[in-house]
């Protein structure tokens, strides 16, 4: 979930006890006996879960913000579920379970293996299993040409992509204001903060509901324990304190505000004359 979140990818995501959930609620679920439900009892059944589902209780698409009847649609067009999940994790299994020794060294091997294989398995509808699927296997590593040699490595030269003049530019003034809130000049943003983007929406969504309850609760807002979580976030973006609560935030998770070399910088620089 959290490299989902960095990647800014959607993330389908579903409760551990979904089926107790509907239960609780009166959700009717057709019978051996009876075979089907009512139209009636399907109406009450949609109002259970787009009701469940505005109240973050629900399974739900993470960092996509749509209504139940959108989340729906995309949920029914791309055949969500966790069957894909648990098949996936099966096929990995072999790593962990089958193979001997494998170090955190070597994983990144074994990784691109099961890549590839389940690549080709998609593409040609099964898993190679005879002689010619091997031998179509080879004849496809032979034409990438690869160099895996040392020195080819060593000559490699790496690219790191470059940030751009605008996310500059959303650093620096951001790295002000919470500098400015927090008063500590030293202060510098880490991956650990899960905000990448600077979008104050997108980082109070993906925040522990507790906190954002917290937050409406020192602003005397009331009745946003029934609120939905985007409800929530769009009445907090309102507060003129918004960079404070964001700093608030920031600071909450980090055990120091300083990081460890500038520490070493402000203790060096004291014995300067």
């Amino acid at each position: 979930m959290h490299y989902c979140t960095v990647k800014d990818y959607s993330h389908y995501i579903k409760l551990s006890n979904y089926d107790k959930i509907l239960y609780n609620n009166g959700y009717n679920r057709a019978t051996p006996l009876t075979g089907t439900i009512t139209e009636k009892e399907a109406k009450q059944n949609h109002s259970i879960k787009k009701a469940l589902y505005k109240q973050v209780e629900m399974d739900k698409i993470e960092n996509n913000h749509c209504t139940y009847e959108e989340y729906n649609a995309i949920k029914k067009g791309f055949h969500l579920s966790l069957g894909q999940v648990n098949e996936l994790h099966a096929d990995i299994h072999f790593i962990y379970s089958d193979k001997a020794n494998v170090s955190s060294k070597y994983l990144q091997d074994h990784l691109g293996f099961f890549t590839y294989i389940r690549n080709w398995t998609v593409e040609h509808g099964n898993y190679p299993s005879s002689r010619t699927d091997a031998m179509e296997i080879f004849f496809e590593i032979l034409a990438q040409h690869g160099k895996y040699t040392k020195n080819h490595i060593k000559k490699a030269a790496l690219v790191l992509p470059k940030p751009t003049n605008k996310f500059l530019s959303l650093l620096k003034a951001n790295t002000d204001k919470v500098r400015k809130e927090t008063n500590n000049q030293f202060f510098k943003f880490s991956t650990d903060d899960s905000i990448y983007t600077f979008d104050h929406r997108a980082f109070l969504t993906v925040q522990p509901r507790s906190k954002l309850h917290k937050i409406c609760r020192i602003h005397s807002i009331r009745g946003y324990s029934e609120w939905t979580v985007r409800g929530i976030v769009v009445k907090i973006l309102s507060f003129r304190d918004i960079d404070a609560i964001i700093a608030s935030l920031i600071a909450g998770k980090r055990d120091s505000l300083v990081d460890d070399e500038d520490k070493k910088a402000i203790a060096a620089s004291r014995y300067k004359h």
